[in-house]
């Protein structure tokens, strides 16, 4: 049950983000919604220990910054901010999937993604379908090498955040 539960938030949440971050019309948003309660119906099906929670906060928190960014950028004043109206969505993708990945991991009872050599891996992997497979894709879709600096830095604080979170505290014990 717990396998078929994971492939199908999988499954949303892959769903989602496609609309999140192609699409960013109502659907998406709403698709948005869905992830999230899906996420948090799927760590109902097990023991929520703090790394599970931490993800699950971490995702929440990249789409409620998502939600809100979506709603910046139909402003006028968001031209005046040119990071947050073309970048910031890339910081959060990233977060996202390594957060999702990791809590897959570990609800499917596999190790989370700590090391910085495979949240590199993943980084690099990303900037490759983002930036340059997605052009394939949808012709719409631009690239430019702070884009992927982007996708790097959200490698980079998720790092942090599990590095301080779970780590100093392993060193402890």
């Amino acid at each position: 049950m717990e396998i078929i539960a994971a492939i199908v938030v999988g499954l949303l949440i892959l769903e989602g983000v496609a609309f999140f971050f192609n699409d960013a019309s109502e659907k998406g948003i709403l698709y948005a919604v869905l992830e999230i309660v899906g996420v948090i119906i799927l760590a109902a099906f097990r023991i929520v220990k703090k790394e599970k929670v931490t993800n699950i906060l971490i995702i929440s928190i990249c789409m409620g910054i998502y939600v809100l960014n979506y709603f910046f950028k139909k402003q006028d004043i968001s031209y005046s901010y040119p990071f947050i109206r073309n970048h910031l969505n890339d910081v959060l993708a990233s977060l996202i999937v390594l957060s999702y990945g990791s809590f897959l991991f570990n609800f499917l009872n596999m190790h989370s993604i700590h090391d910085l050599r495979l949240i590199f891996l993943i980084c690099c992997f990303c900037s490759f379908v983002w930036e340059y497979a997605a052009k394939f894709l949808n012709p719409k879709s631009t690239s430019d090498w702070w884009d992927v600096a982007c996708n790097f830095t959200g490698g980079l604080l998720y790092w942090l955040i599990v590095h301080f979170a779970f780590e100093r505290k392993s060193k402890r014990v």
